[in-house]
């Protein structure tokens, strides 16, 4: 019997676990790409992938050489990477440096709805060239990011969405039914609420915050370690509490300073660990936002999770891997939260259909690389 080396996966990012034994907030959040959402799909690679695997980060501390000759493929778990104001020059110097065959899904691109076409970087355009030099398949996120990949002359694309939505191989679409008419029948549901950016539909996020304030509503938050300090109770920082009052002012200006203050110290909460967040969004009753993967951390926690869509990124995924979704109109329009359960769009039959699909396109991609993905299902 011959025996065949395992392919060892150096893995462009964390397991989906940051380590707070040393450092501060700020600080694990910058290995986190400065949104703890990235270390849901993180946690898909290192579940998803059976070979083994080394992780590494962009840290100038890394030996490029070392991690070269210590790898077989170089395994990158994107994400909304292609960002007009992102510049990947130096994950193309990567990626043609350790010069190994390239495994990468999930990358997709970051635009407003309205807009059909977005002007990348050199350094991210340089980024796209190695893919197509390393990458067997380049799985995106969806049709937009496949068009805008074909405008830079990128032919070996698959769509495999994002691989955080094969995390749980035990819910389908019926599960995810029988969560949302679960959640919508509850008169005094617990909520997960999934603060969005505030760059833009302030109104929407303002409304939202308003008609899930009557409930058990946890604040979890992706981004801003100033709020994470706060949260942990340092409640005297200047530049903290100058924050606060201005998110207060734009998005609640008839509640206190000190009762809008009370929202993030009695209620905020954060995560390092992808494992944990999934974890405990099992244990609530609904996730609702504007952050794609605190919603894909309450449906891989077997809950209720509803992504309001916001811009294109969430548009394509929501299409994509057909999630539960309501348009920013239907929040603005709404009177209560009971009114936006009952404006939920999802297909049980399309979103099976979909994952069964997209999941085989991830493993393709995979494949052509000779890793190995696991394929279980029960």
């Amino acid at each position: 019997m011959t025996n065949h080396k395992r392919p060892v996966v150096g893995v462009f990012g964390t397991n989906g676990t940051l380590s707070r034994a040393l450092s501060q907030p700020q600080t694990s959040l910058k290995l986190a790409g400065d949104n703890t959402g990235n270390l849901v799909y993180q946690y898909a690679a290192d579940l998803n992938i059976t070979d083994p695997k080394l992780y590494f980060s962009q840290a100038e501390s890394n030996d490029l050489d070392v991690i070269k000759d210590s790898i077989d493929v170089l395994h990158i778990p994107a994400a909304n990477q292609l960002n007009p104001n992102f510049d990947l020059a130096g994950w193309a110097h990567i990626v043609n440096y350790i010069a190994k065959p390239v495994f990468i899904a999930g990358l997709g691109l970051q635009c407003e709805l309205s807009e059909d076409e977005i002007v990348l970087t050199e350094g991210t355009v340089r980024f796209i060239d190695a893919l197509k030099r390393h990458a067997p398949l380049i799985g995106v996120r969806g049709r937009a990011t496949q068009r805008l990949l074909e405008r830079h002359g990128v032919e070996n694309v698959v769509v495999t969405g994002c691989p955080s939505n094969f995390i749980n191989r035990s819910i389908d679409g019926s599960t995810i039914s029988a969560a949302l008419a679960r959640a919508a029948d509850l008169t005094h549901p617990k909520v997960d609420f999934y603060p969005g950016t505030l760059s833009n539909h302030r109104s929407t996020e303002a409304k939202l915050r308003d008609l899930v304030s009557g409930f058990d509503c946890r604040y979890v938050l992706q981004t801003n370690p100033n709020l994470f300090n706060f949260i942990d109770g340092d409640r005297d920082n200047q530049k903290t509490l100058d924050y606060l009052a201005w998110e207060r002012a734009a998005l609640s200006p008839s509640m206190s300073q000190q009762d809008y203050n009370d929202c993030y110290s009695k209620n905020g909460s954060y995560y390092f660990s992808a494992a944990a967040w999934i974890d405990s969004a099992s244990r609530r009753d609904l996730g609702i936002g504007m952050r794609m993967h605190g919603v894909v951390a309450t449906i891989q926690g077997g809950g209720a999770g509803v992504c309001v869509v916001s811009d294109g990124r969430i548009q394509e995924l929501v299409n994509t891997m057909a999630y539960p979704h309501v348009s920013l109109d239907d929040v603005n329009t709404a009177t209560s939260l009971r009114e936006v359960l009952d404006k939920v769009k999802f297909n049980a039959a399309r979103y099976d259909a979909q994952r069964s699909s997209l999941f085989e396109l991830y493993r393709r991609a995979a494949m052509a690389c000779g890793v190995a993905v696991n394929e279980r299902w029960s």
